[in-house]
């Protein structure tokens, strides 16, 4: 495959075939696509700062909140110094959060006199947006530190907290945030990222800087993907397929486009090309990459 910027400096994609027809695509609409490595990153909901989740309906608004104050909480693994506590009322539970200048969290609770118990397993948190990276890791090591399992202990006033906190997918999750830090501080070193150096600052998604980091490590990657699309190229049974996927980051010093090129392992079967459409279910494939200058 050869690129090239034609005179209104758009990537153009020169096609050529083998004996069973290899055909390179420009996927205009990825969206239709997906990787194993990035059904990951949207199982996970990592996208981009900030990072926050919560695992009840996003729609449910608090009745009541009460501010229960400043006190230093101990998490076992932990003491947190001046967390501001309150307890926020939903029509059928309630959340006790912890809240600090640049993440909070929230823990399912029930109200027991003065005592505060564990409920059930709702929960959520938000990371802001503008931390620095320092700063970002020591709240991620807490993060994954929560999930891992926790005994959180606090006394404020007449109310009494403690109870037992653990959520193993959620540990899982933020040992990848922590990964997805230590490449982008990688990243920053090899191209020069001054302007961009604080991870929670920038707007390219975790799955894209993934792939920067992949390139720049000369990396290729042997992995599976789903796809489904309109057969407009008129496909047939035996076709081999190459996607491209083509990278903008929003980072100075970065003066190159990144295309991804999955090309996929087996041809083409009938069972794939059904009705009109190209349809593949966990097919191999091998992921390289190329960079286009701007």
């Amino acid at each position: 495959m050869e690129t090239q910027k034609n005179e209104n400096n758009k990537i153009e994609f020169k096609e050529f075939h083998t004996e069973k027809k290899t055909i390179f695509l420009k996927l205009e609409d990825k969206y239709l696509l997906e990787t194993a490595s990035e059904i990951k990153f949207k199982t996970l909901f990592l996208d981009k700062f900030p990072i926050k989740y919560r695992n009840f309906s996003k729609i449910l608004k608090p009745v009541k909140i009460t501010n229960l104050g400043l006190t230093d909480v101990d998490f076992g693994f932990e003491i947190l110094n001046s967390v501001q506590i309150k307890l926020i009322e939903y029509p059928k539970f309630k959340m006790l959060e912890f809240r600090k200048r640049d993440f909070k969290f929230a823990i399912g609770i029930n109200v027991e006199g003065t005592i505060l118990l564990r409920s059930n397993n709702l929960f959520e948190y938000e990371i802001y947006r503008d931390t620095k990276n320092i700063r970002l890791r020591v709240i991620l090591e807490f993060f994954k530190k929560l999930f891992a399992g926790s005994s959180i202990k606090f006394h404020l006033s007449n109310v009494i907290c403690d109870f037992d906190f653990v959520n193993h997918i959620e540990e899982f999750k933020f040992n990848n945030i922590l990964e997805i830090l230590s490449n982008y501080e990688n990243l920053v070193k090899i191209f020069g990222l001054h302007r961009n150096k604080d991870l929670a600052s920038n707007d390219n998604s975790f799955y894209s800087l993934s792939l920067l980091d992949a390139e720049s490590k000369n990396s290729s990657i042997d992995t599976w993907i789903n796809l489904k699309m309109d057969n407009h190229l008129k496909l047939e049974v035996g076709d081999k397929l190459i996607l491209i996927i083509e990278y903008n980051y929003q980072l100075k010093n970065l003066p190159f486009i990144l295309l991804e090129k999955i090309e996929v392992k087996n041809a083409l079967t009938e069972k794939e090309l059904l009705n009109n459409k190209i349809e593949l279910t966990r097919k191999t494939v091998k992921i390289s990459f190329e960079k286009i200058k701007k």
